[in-house]
């Protein structure tokens, strides 16, 4: 008790130099204004200290995880982890935390490509394997707030087809070809 009288008795007192200093009543005045600013600053630095003993501190952190989830069909608000606010990011199926969920609502699904005459092509004796994705929009929410509601290409909703293998070894003008990492889909296809 003896320690909380005096601490509230000095926030008193650096209160008082701070209105003193600003009202221009402080017996010995800074000679400048980075003077003034810099001992405001003091004050205000040790106020905050001694105050922290009435009313606590607070820390933050910043935590970045990856959640690797792999849709199959479609799913409305799906838990796909739980932030708690003892542990941070924990599991799914970890109840001491409030869930993030995930809704995903297919948009196209890939589609086989087709020839002149409308048919669909058959995959080529040999061909080099791609992924025609298809697309879905991706809804992530927490505590009712939105915070993803992006379209994404996913290759789960594509098909595979293949491109001739006789395009990459043309002498003249062999092809090349960038894949994506993520959806499988082609990049970029050219000659050299």
């Amino acid at each position: 008790a003896k320690r909380a009288e005096l601490a509230a008795q000095r926030i008193y007192e650096l209160r008082q130099s701070r209105n003193d200093l600003i009202t221009g009543q402080a017996d010995q005045m800074p000679p400048d204004g980075e003077a003034m600013k810099l001992v405001i600053d003091q004050i205000a630095a040790q106020e905050a200290a001694l105050t922290a003993m009435f009313i606590g501190t607070e820390q933050r952190e910043t935590d970045v995880q990856t959640i690797t989830y792999r849709p199959g069909d479609e799913v409305t608000k799906a838990v796909i982890a739980r932030i708690s606010a003892i542990d941070g990011i924990v599991g799914a199926d970890d109840l001491s935390g409030d869930p993030v969920t995930i809704s995903i609502r297919v948009t196209e699904r890939g589609k086989m490509p087709v020839n002149d005459k409308g048919e669909e092509k058959e995959f080529p004796k040999g061909g080099v394997a791609y992924c025609i994705p298809g697309s879905a929009d991706v809804k992530i929410d927490f505590e009712g707030k939105t915070f993803v509601n992006k379209s994404f290409e996913m290759a789960q909703y594509g098909i595979v087809f293949g491109l001739e293998p006789k395009m990459f070894s043309d002498k003249k003008a062999p092809a090349y070809l960038l894949l994506d990492p993520v959806t499988g889909g082609i990049r970029e296809l050219g000659t050299k």
